[in-house]
């Protein structure tokens, strides 16, 4: 029990206590942000973006993998962007040419 839950209960009654910051802290682990930005890519309907992997580096995202358009790579950057804003989205996925 930390310190601060202690001495409202024993000056107030029974603490309440506010899970929003564990939540907060559970919803940003690195694992659930790995998955949340690659539901967005599933998100998308754009089948090419399956093969993208996604890494988190030093505080960065990276994107990873083949496609065949500058338009899914975009598409794959800003579905990364809009889950994660504030960490910054280092775009590596490579656009091949279809044969």
């Amino acid at each position: 029990m930390n310190t601060e839950v202690a001495v409202t209960e024993a000056t107030h009654g029974p603490a309440e206590v506010d899970l929003t910051a564990v939540a907060t802290t559970v919803e940003n682990s690195p694992a659930d942000l790995d998955a949340r930005i690659l539901r967005a890519l599933r998100e998308t309907h754009l089948p090419e973006l399956a093969g993208v992997t996604v890494e988190l580096r030093f505080g960065r995202v990276q994107l990873r993998g083949t496609v065949s358009s500058y338009y899914a790579k975009q598409s794959a950057q800003s579905a990364a962007r809009r889950v994660e804003s504030a960490l910054m989205v280092v775009n590596l996925i490579q656009v091949v040419s279809p044969r």
